[in-house]
């Protein structure tokens, strides 16, 4: 059993050494604000999601992972303050081509992808949120390992009173 986590490891990491960020881009964003429900506390739900797709070519390969964010916030009695939808696009080559077992694009995905991005998101939708006049919305600190899967909602936080 150790011997196989060994291996498993020395995969993941032959991946991530081979995989160098090329590009990070903003692909889309949404917000739908609804300001007269803004001045009571309210819950700010937040997921996030990632959808791998890696490219075979010859010479090489290249990944190419579209990050979607998505801020619900709504009053505590469920009446809609904010909807924002944010989709970053981040590519990669590859310098090795490899059949990549899916495990290991998804640790990647959740580990290494998910720490390029984060950064990108929580200043997007700071920058956003205030540009439009609402409560600061600020994405918490995301520190290495504390990804969760898509189908795993991250937990709600509560929102401060518009000011």
């Amino acid at each position: 059993m150790a011997d196989q986590k060994v291996t498993e490891t020395k995969s993941i990491r032959r991946f991530v050494e081979c995989a160098h960020l090329d590009e990070i881009s903003l692909e889309n964003c949404n917000l739908s604000a609804q300001r007269a429900n803004a001045k009571s506390h309210g819950i700010v739900e937040i997921q996030f999601s990632i959808d791998p797709a890696l490219d075979k070519k010859d010479g090489g390969a290249s990944y190419r992972a579209l990050c979607k964010c998505t801020v619900k916030g709504r009053t505590e009695d469920d009446k809609p303050i904010l909807d924002l939808s944010v989709t970053y696009s981040l590519l990669y080559s590859c310098s090795e081509v490899h059949d990549w077992p899916e495990d290991e694009i998804n640790h990647f995905s959740n580990r290494n992808v998910i720490i390029h991005v984060w950064p990108y998101l929580r200043q997007f939708i700071d920058d956003l949120s205030g540009r439009a006049n609402l409560s600061r919305v600020i994405l918490p600190l995301l520190p290495p390992g504390a990804v969760k899967p898509a189908d795993q909602p991250a937990p709600q936080q509560e929102a401060p009173p518009q000011k």
